[in-house]
């Protein structure tokens, strides 16, 4: 049995941030975070049937809204969709511009 001298303690903690948009932290995090957005699910997808059992499409988001604040986290969210339709779904502008 361990005497309470010999016990180990362990206490973690986690530093929390709220980033202002003034602040070039901000965008260089929500750049940082979007890109995990748009690698992550590509790579789930690598994987038979990865894509829709893993589902990560927000994975980063959630994680840079809660380590450095909405802002951030909103920056992440708005600028992920739009990006991702950017690079992937390219071909559909096209369509939508005929609808018109």
């Amino acid at each position: 049995m361990l005497s309470i001298k010999n016990r180990i303690e362990m206490e973690t903690t986690v530093k929390l941030y709220s980033l202002n948009y003034s602040n070039v932290k901000t965008y260089l995090f929500a750049l940082l975070f979007v890109a995990g957005n748009i690698a992550l699910p590509q790579l789930c997808h690598l994987v038979p049937a990865g894509g829709p059992t893993l589902l990560p499409i927000y994975f980063f988001t959630l994680i840079a809204s809660y380590k450095y604040g909405f802002r951030v986290g909103l920056l992440t969210a708005i600028l992920s969709p739009v990006i991702n339709h950017l690079l992937f779904d390219g071909r559909l502008t096209g369509i939508f511009l005929q609808m018109d």
